[in-house]
């Protein structure tokens, strides 16, 4: 396949393809005819499914689909290879206002802003503007389950997809976490659980629909690059419970001021470390989860038998919203307790990667705001039974990223009560802004140039000590040093195993 850079086009033709992401084939989106014929644009392919399975279900059912992307085919090449066999025009490296003239559709990534200058050209133009989760809400016509959350998202919803698939029942997690739910459109023995973003829920309020089972995990400073207040990122994540019914159930966390006004008809349990009186939810008791539904009390599971990555303890709270969700599902507690024992954990979210002469290395990349920082650092230090405990100093590898226009005065407090050595990343924003709040820090700071000089600073500290704990919990996006989060945690991963290997080959 030959892609022209710039604003030249090329073209590919082709089957459907299916793909290591795609549907079964008994499964598969079958082509409705509605778009046969129409001119639809795909607004930034991406590398993360999001635009594959947009330009999949526009091929599917018939439109003529150009794909336009700011990047070149080489920063796209693995979404190309799956589109590969499609008949496509491409317009990488650069947009042409042309395209979008002659556009029927748009569909957009969610994090376009709609009044983007392109867009505007397309709309002047007749053309109707969508984004894949938009797609997903005016044609699913089947209940779904969604979860949000400034954090923690990804975690739980993997994990009650698992606790679902642990019944037997076929589930698919897909939204935020890099799986088009366009795949599953017409998938009509499977149950979609979908992670949802501030953005998505917007795009989710223009067809008035929210989750059937939805769950709204926690609420804090987060996306001020994007958002012009907090109020107005609280009411897109609001949208997840705004079109519910009485019908419906919402999971939240208790007692916190954050819900207590959220406007939702639907049947409300909670969940929370400690069981508060006179609610429904499942909550910690006794030493295990306990599931609590009028008045009726039910052991799920004892501590002891968790996972060690479920019982870490910001880990072990979004256990419990999953297992509301699955019990409001139908899932029984029997096959809830066999989930929750065989659940892997995902990478990246306080990954424990290696332990070597003493020290245990964290991968915690998915720690993109302060907050998440401050829960890492909270993790290490906790003793609290069924916490993971971690002997000695912290050193922590913090930064390497872009800024979210983020207070970082809290998380330098707990840098300096906390952390014994502190890593930062030449040349980057999160250093600058922490700098200058850590008058009181009395550790070693080092500045490094990249994730390789950094693990080796944090192990020499470490060994130097007799051991501790080597923490990446960036606060903070992964671009533009790294190409997202998940690219940063695999090279921190690399550096950790590479330098393991070269210790143990040292005699």
């Amino acid at each position: 396949m030959k892609v022209s850079e710039g604003h030249a086009s090329s073209r590919h033709s082709g089957g459907i393809v299916a793909g290591a992401r795609s549907v079964p084939e008994s499964e598969r989106m079958q082509s409705k005819g509605e778009l046969s014929g129409q001119r639809v644009l795909v607004m930034g392919l991406g590398i993360k499914d999001g635009g594959v399975g947009a330009t999949l279900f526009a091929a599917n059912r018939g439109a003529s689909v150009t794909v336009t992307d700011l990047r070149g085919p080489e920063a796209l090449a693995d979404s190309l290879a799956e589109l590969a066999p499609l008949e496509l025009q491409l317009r990488l490296g650069g947009h042409d206002e042309e395209d979008f003239r002659n556009a029927d559709l748009v569909i957009r990534n969610e994090t376009i802003r709609r009044d983007n200058h392109f867009l505007r050209i397309a709309a002047a133009h007749g053309a109707r503007i969508e984004s894949p989760i938009s797609l997903f809400m005016a044609e699913y016509d089947r209940p779904f389950l969604g979860v949000t959350g400034t954090k923690g998202k990804s975690f739980t919803t993997q994990l009650l997809q698992h606790l679902i698939a642990a019944s037997g029942e076929r589930a698919v997690a897909a939204g935020n976490n890099c799986v088009s739910p366009l795949r599953w459109l017409d998938a009509s023995s499977t149950t979609l659980v979908l992670e949802l973003s501030a953005q998505q829920l917007a795009e989710a309020a223009a067809h008035r629909r929210s989750p059937h089972i939805a769950c709204w995990l926690n609420f804090f400073e987060d996306h001020l690059d994007s958002y012009a207040s907090m109020a107005a990122y609280h009411a897109d994540k609001a949208v997840i419970a705004r079109f519910q019914s009485t019908s419906d159930v919402l999971v939240l966390p208790f007692g916190k001021p954050t819900f207590a006004q959220l406007d939702s008809p639907a049947q409300r349990r909670y969940f929370a470390l400690s069981e508060p009186p006179g609610v429904d939810g499942v909550f910690l008791a006794d030493g295990a989860i306990t599931l609590v539904v009028d008045g009726r009390r039910t052991a799920v599971l004892p501590l002891r038998e968790l996972p060690p990555t479920l019982r870490v303890p910001h880990h072990l709270e979004l256990a419990l919203a999953a297992v509301a969700c699955a019990h409001a599902h139908g899932v029984s507690p029997t096959a809830i307790a066999t989930g929750l024992k065989s659940f892997p954990g995902l990478p990246h979210r306080f990954e424990h990667v290696a332990s070597s002469r003493g020290i245990s290395f964290i991968n915690d990349s998915a720690a993109s705001t302060p907050e998440s920082v401050e829960l890492a650092l909270r993790a290490i230090a906790a003793d609290e039974g069924h916490a993971l405990s971690f002997a000695g100093p912290i050193a922590l590898i913090v930064g390497g990223g872009g800024d979210k226009k983020l207070c970082y005065t809290q998380l330098a407090q707990s840098i300096c009560e906390r952390v014994a050595q502190l890593i930062l990343f030449e040349d980057d924003p999160i250093a600058a802004l922490l700098r200058p709040l850590l008058a009181d820090f009395r550790g070693p700071i080092s500045t490094v140039r990249c994730m390789r000089e950094a693990v080796a600073e944090g192990r020499r500290a470490l060994e130097t000590s007799g051991g501790g704990t080597l923490l990446l919990s960036p606060g903070c996006c992964g671009w533009p040093r790294f190409p997202d989060m998940f690219v940063r945690g695999r090279v921190f991963c690399e550096a950790v195993r590479e330098g393991l290997t070269l210790t143990q080959g040292t005699p």
